[in-house]
């Protein structure tokens, strides 16, 4: 119970904090560009709904904190009849139609330069990930190809592949495309390999794409071999010592460290189980009582040596230079995957309830929480470039929407559509939003209960 209420408030916490930073930062975007331009601006609001918190500042601009986080808003001031105090500024209609599009593409661009600036943060300090080491499946495209387990990917298509992350977000491109063009290694030499992924792949949320492609991330597998033992633990006064191999736990044969975890599981506090153990050739039991530490969870108290997994991990620290090239590059990339995954969307590869809603976000988020800073700041980086381009969509309620509005009033010049018509296409956006955020929302929903 525990540790669900901790995971809980840990994923609402991560999504309070994502969606208060990504808002905020692309409302100010907006907020900064109308100040600068000279602008009448009568409340700044981050999230919808009730207010939690406002106040009204010097400037005559109320600052307000909604119930809702789900967005933000910065409110002009257009009414002829307006009373109450707001800053000093031209109205956002009677603008230029140059200085209303510089503050409508504010917003997202906001997002963007965030992304930017997080990634060139995170390469300078250097970020841990897996290299692209395989495990694969017999029979699917990975192994069909000729790739074995302990493989190392270098390029897809000409493009270098840094992560086992990277190698899967690569390979989602080829999803229609059918075969990529693979350089990868084994004992030190390089091979080739045409990979062939099949054009009746389709995505949604019940795809297990690892298991579709037949691959995993290769870890090699860990002996049960005890490297230290916990001062104090149940171990300690089982007569466990360092070196100990458990071959054996509760009846359940332990060849590999995982088995000891997924065994340890399963038992409970102060109820006592036999562990046999390899010391030094010679076979021993020890009856072991199992203690729960404050969260719980129950602890056996030994340690192994896990030094093998270093090597599979690269961390690169860049300079200023090249960090923020890689920052710029991989914010594009990103981006085009963002439109690629859209247009799959469209065309049927993909399904919408691949799409991630309130309930995923917060789930992720409290996930990359408990992973450390480093994760989440590379989460909110992701977050803010497709926050920043979908709100780029031509949809009326959208910034691209009101942009394409814009372009269309520009052209128009003298001869208006009515302000009825607008009125109703601007409805229209907001309709389409609320059914396809419905959608999206009661399949997320319905993936987590």
């Amino acid at each position: 119970m525990l540790e669900w209420l901790e995971t809980f408030f840990r994923s609402v916490g991560g999504f309070i904090i994502l969606m208060g930073l990504l808002v905020t930062i692309h409302e100010f975007g907006h907020f900064y560009v109308a100040r600068k331009l000279g602008f009448a601006v009568s409340k700044f609001s981050i999230g919808f709904g009730k207010n939690i918190w406002s106040r009204k500042g010097k400037d005559g601009i109320e600052y307000a904190v909604g119930l809702i986080p789900l967005g933000g808003y910065v409110a002009f001031v257009d009414d002829e009849g307006h009373t109450e105090s707001f800053s000093e500024g031209m109205k956002f209609k009677e603008a230029p139609i140059w200085k209303r599009a510089c503050v409508v593409a504010a917003g997202p661009l906001a997002n963007i330069v965030l992304a930017i600036a997080l990634l060139w943060g995170l390469f300078m300090y250097g970020v841990p990930a897996y290299k692209p080491y395989v495990e694969v499946t017999a029979e699917q495209p990975f192994a069909s190809a000729g790739l074995q387990n302990g493989d190392l990917i270098r390029t897809i298509d000409g493009e270098n592949v840094e992560s086992f992350t990277d190698m899967m977000q690569k390979l989602i491109e080829y999803l229609d495309d059918g075969k990529a063009e693979i350089i990868y290694e084994r004992n030190g030499k390089e091979r080739y390999a045409t990979l062939d992924i099949g054009e009746s792949l389709k995505l949604d949320a019940k795809t297990d794409l690892y298991k579709e492609l037949g691959v995993n991330l290769y870890l090699p597998a860990l002996k049960p071999i005890v490297s230290e033992v916990v001062a104090g633990s149940a171990a300690e006064t089982a007569g466990l010592m360092k070196g100990d191999d458990i071959i054996e736990i509760a009846g359940h044969p332990t060849p590999e460290w995982h088995d000891v975890l997924t065994v340890a599981a399963d038992l409970k506090d102060g109820q006592a189980v036999e562990v046999i153990i390899d010391r030094g050739g010679k076979i021993e039991r020890k009856m072991l009582m199992p203690q729960a530490d404050a969260d719980g969870r129950v602890r056996l108290g030994v340690m192994i040596d896990a030094s093998i997994y270093k090597d599979l991990v690269t961390k690169d620290r860049l300079g200023p230079i090249d960090a923020l090239s890689a920052a710029v590059h991989k914010t594009v990339s990103d981006g085009l995957m963002v439109f690629k995954f859209l247009g799959r969307m469209i065309t049927g590869d993909f399904h919408i309830n691949t799409m991630a809603g309130p309930v995923s976000i917060a789930n992720i988020a409290g996930q990359a929480l408990a992973s450390g800073l480093v994760y989440f700041v590379q989460l909110a980086a992701l977050f803010s470039i497709n926050i920043g381009l979908l709100n780029l969509l031509p949809i009326p309620v959208l910034d691209g929407g009101r942009l394409v509005g814009l372009g269309i009033e520009k052209i128009m010049g003298k001869h208006q559509f009515p302000d009825s018509i607008k009125v109703k296409v601007l409805q229209l956006g907001a309709l389409v939003m609320f059914i396809f955020m419905a959608v999206v929302i009661s399949y997320d929903v319905a993936k987590w209960f």
